[in-house]
């Protein structure tokens, strides 16, 4: 069955009337999503390269940490996990306050 130019015209605007909505949506969920940070679920690499929550990091961590040329191996991890290689640095004290002021940023 060939559709005439009419029928073409009415089925486009159809669809255009259900997914535009719905895109428009998505759209506005995306750009309406926090991040939240925190030491527990964070990977430190996003810490790292992310600079509102370096420079958070840069006020309680020793710069020693960020001069560690094994620092690259620990990007995968969260603070927390990597408290266990350097508790003196990150200590529970340091780790409360990183994420009180992670969590001011959300």
């Amino acid at each position: 069955m060939k559709l005439k130019p009419l029928s073409t015209a009415l089925l486009a605007g159809a669809f255009m009337a259900f997914a535009m909505p719905q895109a428009l949506a998505d759209e506005a969920a995306t750009e309406t999503e926090t991040v939240t940070y925190s030491t527990s679920e964070t990977d430190f690499g996003t810490l790292l390269d992310t600079p509102e929550t370096r420079t958070i990091l840069e006020t309680h961590i020793a710069p020693e940490l960020f001069e560690n040329p094994q620092i690259d191996m620990a990007r995968g991890m969260t603070l927390d996990q990597l408290q266990v290689f350097s508790p003196d640095v990150l200590s529970d004290d340091v780790l409360a306050a990183i994420n009180e002021d992670l969590a001011a940023l959300s």
